[in-house]
């Protein structure tokens, strides 16, 4: 027995030893088709097995000890389109490959960068946008609320440009003075306030930027509370070089004054186990004596003194992270954003009427993958301290009071992802954040101090199933989402209440009781691929919506009224039906064309209730936000995007939009407005956009055109008859170029004009745009 033991324990590794050599190895290397530069960091996996690379300086890799057999080799790099190949593997077989990746632009085939894996968006049953880092960087525009606003579908209120504190962003039919109905997320992190939805999109550093990716309609299931038109998913820049950076200055129109310094790094620990330590800082300033946003005609010096709405902002940013092993990795983020923005008027204090974001936010990441399992997960705490200073003189009486707001976002979600099958991906996860607002106004020429708070609490759980079917021919995407949110200790008083707005006392909320809402939504998505390029696709997904805060415990004065908050609102759903398809019409030359139909349940909207007071200097009409009833949008989005290697890409958009009220429930036929069959305001129902990228040896040139169609101004559809004396908003085109030139090695300078013509158009509030503006900038890269 002894002896057979020795010759076991001798001869086992020998056999083990001589089936290793028996195994065969695949090396190669992967570059760049156009520029045949090797890429660092590729992501090599070998289906079927639990072997995987990463390209090292060279863009070489080796993977070792395979098995004889058939598998399928896949290299994924983040910004370039994924490749896949079948290879046959035999017995002592070393096998050489040289695979070379094409660089992804915003008019050619796009590849979906989400905050932990990527993938084809010609796989996906939707439809999705992407603009990368090098179309930001090139395009005529300052912000990066203003790139997303060339999408089809999309529709942007910025009237202000980098003068606004308040930019908004909307997709599919949904008006553009509301944020909360389109889901925006920075690296997987909701980014809309509890307390109005809206985002600062100002503290998003556009410097810092790799993707933007716009998923049209309530999309998979992940999404939830918030994507009734959509989601923007913007993903931020991770170190992959072992030091680099830039720093840009630029001057511009109103003397208008910028910097931004950014440096990063990537240090390898352990280069057999792809341990590696990554970190990147980043700072952004600008400074803006700005412009007069009153109509001269509407200016009147008796009353106000009118002035330049200028700004100042700083924003800052840390980033670190630790990838484990190539299949692990940890990071976390901190990120401080400060600003004071005038509004315009000016009477006695020093910087007159304005408001300051101060804003403190931190995010924690984890991802990871093993042979079967993908998973995410994040935590994240947002704090803004919201502060706004009125201060303005009506008929010769002077107020001055300020709102003072606290808002708070914590939460965090996890996503865990399961595909032993090639075939078959099933994901579930969980999310929540709980908001919560703690506001004061305070009036400093007189007694009052109104002051209102609220929490909300969203939650939810989903799962759904991605299937391929035909080698990939068929997918289909099938999910159930459950949310559940709970709005609590709410209020809205007013002390020692002066008898200019004694009136307020009639709306005082001391005691609002706790609201809990639930909503179960089925998505379903399927596709068919004619090609690589071509495919059609349907769609049909529920979307769920819980009110905001703002609306639910706030009332003051608004824009031409007075509003009041409505503790008994109720959630809103929404039903979207969706089919599209891409084609090919020549070489070099795509389109693609949607059509949409959605259906709103229980819309929220801000209608007159038929009422007014008397607010001292007027007596103005009072406005509700009010569950009104059904609405119905339907539209079509078609686009042509023409791509001619790297130095040429073109495209042009169309998008008509219907959204009109199909059943309003009225409270009161005594005193209120029946709203069925009148359209929603600010969205309108034509817009189209065209770009032009050209890069050549002399000066790189960018070009964005747009058209914004006719809008209604008020909910009746009626004509203004205070200061438009219109029913509806102009139309108007804008032209925006760039040009950029390399001058020495690491040293770029860039023309921006943006509104060439010096088109003037006005929002909501009667105020005009900042017309023609110049900006010239200096990059050198280090």
């Amino acid at each position: 027995m002894r002896k057979l033991l020795t010759i076991l324990i001798f001869f086992i590794p020998l056999i083990n030893y001589c089936q290793v050599l028996q195994n065969g190895k695949i090396n190669g290397v992967i570059y760049n088709a156009a520029t045949k530069e090797p890429l660092q960091n590729a992501n090599i996996l070998l289906n079927n097995s639990a072997k995987s690379s990463v390209s090292d300086k060279d863009g070489k890799f080796l993977i070792t000890n395979i098995s004889e057999g058939n598998y399928i080799i896949k290299v994924s790099y983040i910004g370039y389109q994924s490749f896949q190949k079948k290879i046959e593997l035999k017995k002592n077989q070393t096998l050489h490959l040289e695979i070379s990746l094409k660089d992804t632009i915003f008019s050619g085939k796009e590849v979906n960068i989400t905050a932990n894996r990527e993938y084809k968006l010609i796989d996906k049953p939707n439809r999705i946008t992407i603009i990368n880092a090098k179309n930001i960087e090139s395009a005529p525009v300052q912000n990066i609320n203003e790139m997303i606003d060339y999408v089809s579908g999309a529709s942007m209120s910025n009237t202000f440009g980098i003068f606004s504190s308040k930019a908004i962003v909307t997709l599919r039919g949904l008006p553009s003075n509301d944020q909360s109905r389109t889901l925006i997320m920075l690296d997987g992190v909701p980014l809309n306030k509890s307390d109005e939805g809206s985002v600062n999109w100002n503290m998003i550093n556009k410097n810092n930027i790799e993707s933007i990716n716009v998923i049209k309609g309530p999309g998979p299931a992940m999404y939830g509370s918030g994507a009734m038109g959509g989601v923007v998913s913007i993903i931020s820049k991770k170190p992959a070089k072992k030091l680099e950076g830039s720093i840009i200055t630029d001057y511009g129109t109103y003397n208008t004054m910028g910097a931004n310094i950014s440096l990063s790094g990537l240090v390898k620990i352990d280069s057999v186990k792809s341990k590696k330590l990554y970190w990147a800082l980043s700072g952004f300033g600008r400074k803006s004596d700005g412009y007069i946003t009153e109509l001269d005609q509407f200016v009147t010096v008796e009353d106000t003194v009118v002035v330049p709405v200028f700004l100042k902002e700083l924003n800052t940013s840390v980033k670190a992270g630790y990838s484990f092993n190539k299949n692990q990795n940890v990071d976390c983020q901190f990120n401080f954003f400060d600003d004071i923005r005038g509004n315009g008027v000016k009477v006695f204090d020093n910087y007159g009427a304005f408001s300051t974001h101060r804003t403190y936010s931190g995010i924690a990441r984890y991802s990871g993958n093993s042979k079967y399992f993908k998973w995410n997960s994040n935590i994240f705490k947002i704090e803004e301290k919201y502060i706004r200073i009125y201060e303005y003189m009506k008929e010769g009486v002077y107020q001055l009071y300020g709102a003072d707001s606290k808002r708070d976002d914590v939460g965090g979600s996890f996503n865990l992802s399961y595909s032993k099958f090639n075939s078959q991906e099933i994901t579930a996860g969980v999310s929540y954040k709980l908001g919560s607002v703690d506001g004061t106004d305070t009036y400093y020429t007189s007694t009052d101090i109104i002051r209102n708070t609220g929490k909300m609490q969203t939650s939810a759980v989903f799962i759904q199933d991605e299937i391929n079917l035909f080698n990939k021919k068929v997918q289909i995407n099938a999910g159930l989402r459950y949310d559940f949110a709970k709005y609590y200790d709410g209020l809205f008083t007013i002390d020692y209440p002066s008898y200019s707005i004694e009136f307020y006392k009639n709306f005082e909320n001391k005691t609002t009781s706790e609201k809990h809402w639930n909503a179960l939504c089925p998505r379903f998505s399927a596709q068919y691929k004619f090609s690589e390029t071509e495919r059609a696709y349907f769609s049909v997904a529920k979307g769920f919506r819980a009110p905001i805060l703002d609306d639910m415990s706030r009332t003051g004065k608004k824009k031409g009224g007075f509003n009041i908050a409505n503790p008994e609102l109720k959630p809103e759903l929404i039903i979207t039906y969706e089919a599209g398809t891409d084609f090919n019409i020549i070489k070099n030359l795509s389109a693609n064309i949607s059509v949409y139909y959605s259906l709103g349940k229980d819309f929220m909207y801000s209608t007159s209730t038929g009422d007014s007071v008397n607010m001292g200097y007027k007596i103005a009409p009072v406005f509700e936000k009010q569950n009104i009833g059904k609405v119905e949008i339907y539209g079509i989005e078609t686009e042509l995007k023409y791509e001619l290697g790297k130095n040429l890409s073109v495209f042009v958009n169309y998008s008509y939009t219907h959204a009109q009220i199909k059943e309003h429930n009225v409270k009161d036929i005594n005193v209120d407005s029946s709203l069925t069959g009148k359209y929603l305001t600010d969205i309108p129902n034509h817009k189209a956009s065209a770009g032009i990228t050209w890069n050549n040896k002399i000066v790189n040139t960018s070009v964005l055109f747009k058209y914004i169609g006719k809008m209604w101004i008020n909910d009746l559809n009626t004509v203004d008859t205070e200061y438009l004396l219109t029913d509806k908003y102009s139309d108007y085109s804008i032209i925006n170029i760039r040009f950029e030139r390399k001058i020495i090695k690491n040293l770029s300078a860039s023309l921006s004009v943006e509104n060439i013509f010096n088109k003037m158009y006005i929002d909501s509030n009667i105020q005009k745009c900042p017309g023609r503006f110049i900006t010239v900038s200096l990059k050198f890269k280090i």
